[in-house]
C-alpha cells in the first residue's frame, strides 16, 4: 500500500494506485426542538435542510451525519417528535445513507429534568463526594442502579431506538462501521449521564 498527500494535508492510503475517497461527516449540534421556538426555528432549519441537499447533490455526499448533543430542549416525547420531523425531511436528501449512518449522542437539554428524583439525586450526590472511580463502574455496571439514573434519557433513548429500529439500552455506544473498505469505529460518549440542573 502507498500513500499519497492531498493538498488538504491528509495522507490517504492508495490501492492499485488509486487513492481512496476521504471519509465525510456531516456534524450538526444543539438543535434545542422545541414547540413554543417552531415559528423561528423551522424556517432556518428548512434552509439547512435545502442547503445540506444541494451540497449532496453537487458531490459533497457525507458518509455519516453526527449529532454530538442537544438534539432537543428539554429531554421531551414532544420535542423529538420534531426532531424526527426534521431528520424525516432531511434524510432523503442525504443520497440514500442508511438509517445507521446517523450518530446521536446526548448533550444536556436531552435529558428530561423531572425524572431526576430525590433518590437519583441522592445517589449522584454520593458519587460526586467520593470520587471513586470503582463506585462509578459499579453503579453503571448494576442495570437497577443505572436505569434508576438513566430515566432522564428515556425520551431521548425511545427516539433513538425508533430512528435506528432497534432498541438501545444505554445512551453511551460503541460500533464499527465499514466505509468503502474502510473499518472506522465509532464510540460516542454521554458527558450527560448526570445532568440535573442548570
Amino acid at each position: 500500500t502507498l500513500l499519497q498527500e492531498q493538498a488538504t494535508g491528509i495522507v490517504q492510503p492508495m490501492t492499485d494506485g488509486k487513492a481512496k475517497q476521504p471519509i465525510r461527516i456531516l456534524h450538526l449540534s444543539d438543535i434545542h426542538f422545541r414547540a413554543s421556538k417552531r415559528w423561528d426555528a423551522d424556517p432556518l432549519l428548512r434552509a439547512l435542510n435545502d442547503f445540506i441537499g444541494e451540497e449532496v447533490a453537487g458531490g459533497l455526499k457525507a458518509d455519516l451525519v453526527a449529532i454530538t448533543g442537544d438534539l432537543a430542549f428539554s429531554g421531551l416525547t414532544d420535542e423529538y417528535k420534531l426532531a424526527r420531523a426534521w431528520l424525516d425531511d432531511l434524510w432523503p436528501r442525504l443520497g440514500g445513507l442508511e438509517p445507521d449512518r446517523l450518530l446521536l449522542v446526548p448533550g444536556n437539554h436531552d435529558v428530561d429534568r423531572r425524572k431526576v428524583d430525590f433518590t437519583v439525586e441522592a445517589t449522584q450526590q454520593a458519587l460526586l463526594t467520593k470520587r471513586d472511580q470503582a463506585k462509578i463502574a459499579t453503579v453503571l455496571g448494576s442495570r437497577a442502579q443505572r436505569d434508576l439514573l438513566l430515566k432522564r434519557h428515556g425520551a431521548y433513548l425511545k427516539f433513538v431506538a425508533e430512528w435506528l429500529g432497534r432498541r438501545e439500552a444505554l445512551p453511551w455506544w460503541q460500533r464499527p462501521i465499514e466505509i468503502r473498505g474502510t473499518k472506522v469505529h465509532v464510540a460516542g460518549l454521554d458527558s450527560a449521564w448526570m445532568a440535573c440542573g442548570d
